[in-house]
């Protein structure tokens, strides 16, 4: 959802891409990031509890899901669930993770390394390219 290979997705044909309601810019393909976040939410629901498996996935897009979560908590607009299914996401991360990669994914985030976001004119939220 969150980290660039998680969100670009290649694909041959434009069919199953306008199917699969992706967006398309530079060439590459991208999935919503309300799109992103239910397949992550899916995954997760569908592995074992295992909390290092979570931790380490999480742990490594951290930043960003806490950087969009403070970007739907400030438009009064956005959508309850995707709010609600990354708050529990992000919940989750902070029950599984030792003290140390908790202090270090913080630390991410204080340094602002999850990115910018921002609505667009549907209403979505999108990660701010550079």
């Amino acid at each position: 959802m969150f980290q660039r290979s998680f969100l670009e997705i290649r694909f041959n044909s434009d069919e199953i891409t306008e199917h699969a309601g992706l967006s398309a810019s530079d060439g590459m393909k991208h999935l919503r990031a309300s799109q992103s976040l239910e397949k992550l939410s899916i995954l997760l629901m569908h592995t074992d509890p295992s909390p290092v498996l979570l931790s380490t996935l999480l742990s490594a897009i951290f930043p960003a899901m806490y950087a969009a979560l403070f970007c739907l908590d400030n438009k009064s607009t956005s959508d309850p669930l995707v709010s609600e299914g990354l708050r529990s996401i992000l919940e989750t991360w902070g029950r599984l993770v030792t003290f140390e990669e908790a202090t270090s994914g913080l630390w991410f985030v204080i340094n602002d390394e999850g990115g910018e976001w921002e609505f667009d004119v549907a209403g979505e939220l999108k990660r701010v390219t550079p």
